[in-house]
């Protein structure tokens, strides 16, 4: 049973101050809320007349080897590069002259509260732009976007092939079929001013004509009704 230091303090008051029994000392802390038995309280007194002390004492298993500038090392790499595998951290502490296991390294990662997780998709933004696109912003920034029309669009694979599957232990894995050319579609939308347009289904190829044609020279991928005379549709 783990005491707190309130119970350990009262405990030494109880018997070396005030001659308390040790079955009065657990009367005594019961009324107080604590309950603790006899032996508990004895246990608690001998370590403290050995010791002269009632903090936790070092455990008799193996110790800790990482020293707190070893964790700075690791936290600082980790946040720098959250892909850092437990080789790389440890031929980074060894440049820095640490010895150090990688089995070591990865109890510690937990221990500074690092865990594994897949990671969420994001699309990928070159430098160059995003510098045109402030500039972009910056030109159009007194811009009301009335006349503009925003759009993407997605293609879908109707096809699932599992990489994953169970086996009995022992026997080889079985072939998955898997379609050379899966079915495709492509699936358009947009907003406006004047609100979001039709979901758009394509299930043929779409050249350059249709992007490049505008709404009025696209009338399967851009509704008839969503035309307005003067909008330029944009993509983004």
């Amino acid at each position: 049973m783990v005491l707190t230091a309130y119970c350990k303090q009262r405990t030494i008051q109880l018997y070396l101050e005030r001659r308390v029994s040790y079955g009065n000392v657990s009367q005594v802390l019961a009324t107080e809320g604590f309950c603790i038995s006899k032996k508990t309280v004895w246990t608690t007194i001998q370590k403290y007349e050995e010791h002269e002390t009632i903090s936790h004492l070092p455990g008799s298993g193996r110790p800790f080897k990482l020293t707190r500038e070893m964790l700075d090392v690791i936290e600082e790499q980790m946040g720098q590069d959250d892909e850092n595998t437990a080789t790389q951290l440890v031929r980074i502490l060894e440049e820095r002259g640490y010895k150090v296991s990688k089995t070591t390294i990865v109890r510690a990662r937990p221990i500074l509260g690092w865990t594994f997780h897949g990671s969420h998709y994001c699309h990928l933004i070159r430098s160059v732009n995003k510098e045109k696109g402030l500039q972009w912003a910056v030109k159009n920034r007194d811009n009301n976007f009335e006349a503009v029309r925003w759009m993407d669009e997605s293609m879908i694979q109707l096809e699932n092939h599992r990489t994953f599957s169970y086996r009995n232990i022992g026997t080889a894995p079985k072939p998955k079929p898997r379609a050379k050319h899966p079915y495709k579609v492509m699936v358009w939308a947009g907003i406006s001013h004047k609100g979001a347009m039709n979901i758009c289904l394509l299930n043929a190829s779409v050249n350059s004509a249709v992007l490049s044609g505008g709404a009025a020279h696209a009338p399967v991928a851009f509704p008839s009704k969503e035309t307005t005379k003067g909008q330029t549709p944009t993509r983004q």
